[in-house]
């Protein structure tokens, strides 16, 4: 796996084995990162059940100013870290601005908690890859639980399996409205958008093969 565009592109990420961890698809990380880049600006990202931080990683590179990640698998954790001393490196060597990088272990949405007054809150961008059979549950937890983590606009966007799409839906809340959804065969991407749009309005729904 490397990372596909920006300052850091082709460096090569190392990616846990096991069971625990399901890294992002090549396509479906392009896709994310495509789909969110009218909304990243040059704000911080988040990323949840990171994994190898392939997401985070991806956009520092396309120019977030800066990416915290949170995995509770030690193998993951890591990965994460080599990864993170890569990018950094990367970065020192082409003597560009050393991007703002934390890793937080632990599980959600306890660890959630640990940003608090953190310097790289609030969020512009939260991106949260959590095993399909949590997906819901994790993703419901992490929107109520970042609240105050967050900036007005702020983006969420959750992966899960293609048949969570419905479910993860019926999220959007005052705070919360639902944008868009996309299928990539098996997965789903659906973005939300804090204090944005209308809750009650029609969602973008489409499907990608």
């Amino acid at each position: 796996m490397r990372i596909q565009a920006g300052w850091a592109k082709g460096t090569e990420l190392a990616v846990p084995q096991g069971e625990l961890t399901r890294p992002t698809s090549a396509k479906v990380r392009a896709a994310a990162i495509n789909m969110l880049a009218p909304y990243m600006s040059d704000g911080t990202f988040l990323d949840l059940c990171a994994g190898s931080g392939a997401m985070g990683l991806e956009a520092v590179s396309r120019g977030a100013s800066g990416a915290a990640f949170i995995e509770l698998s030690t193998k993951a954790l890591s990965c994460l870290k080599g990864n993170a001393a890569e990018v950094t490196r990367r970065a020192r060597a082409q003597q560009l601005p050393i991007p703002r990088l934390l890793v937080i272990p632990g599980e959600l949405p306890q660890a959630i908690g640990r940003l608090q007054r953190n310097p790289l809150a609030p969020f512009a961008t939260v991106f949260i890859d959590p095993p399909y059979k949590q997906a819901v549950a994790l993703a419901k937890a992490a929107l109520a639980a970042l609240h105050d983590l967050t900036m007005d606009g702020a983006t969420f966007v959750v992966e899960s399996a293609a048949g969570d799409g419905p479910e993860l839906a019926k999220q959007e809340s005052a705070i919360w409205s639902l944008l868009k959804q996309r299928a990539y065969g098996d997965t789903m991407l659906t973005i939300f958008t804090k204090n944005a749009g209308n809750p009650d309005g029609d969602a973008d729904v489409a499907s990608s093969v």
